[in-house]
């Protein structure tokens, strides 16, 4: 992140590739910084790469087949594999967890600046 903003900060034209997804959030917030992709395919257990580019940022990373695809030993995509299902398994509770709580929030009763701190600290979580 630090040097996309300095090259940001330069007014530099550069092509940054990345597979850091949550670099993808700068465009909001650094003007001149767009999201590129490229087209991609992924099915069971293949990955296929379109010579098409897209706006916007990619919806998944793709690091584990570009890994497969790369050569890498099985062993190591196999690893990379399980620690991405972890990941996702962890995220996707703690989305279930910040779901469970708004849903339990009896908005009628809160203030409105009580609102705003349960906003902020759920914000905080994501």
């Amino acid at each position: 992140q630090a040097a996309l903003e300095h090259l940001q900060g330069l007014g530099a034209y550069v092509l940054f590739a990345t597979h850091y997804f949550e670099l993808t959030r700068l465009s909001s917030s650094l003007p001149g910084v767009c999201n590129l992709h490229v087209a991609a395919l992924e099915e069971e257990n293949s990955l296929t790469f379109y010579h098409q580019v897209m706006e916007g940022a990619a919806s998944q990373s793709y690091g584990v087949g570009v890994a497969k695809l790369a050569g890498l030993p099985g062993a190591v995509v196999t690893r990379a594999g399980a620690l991405l299902a972890s990941l996702q398994s962890q995220n996707d509770n703690q989305a279930q967890d910040i779901i469970s709580e708004l849903a339990s929030l009896e908005l009628s009763r809160l203030s409105p600046m009580a609102a705003l701190e349960v906003l902020y600290r759920l914000q905080g979580k994501l």
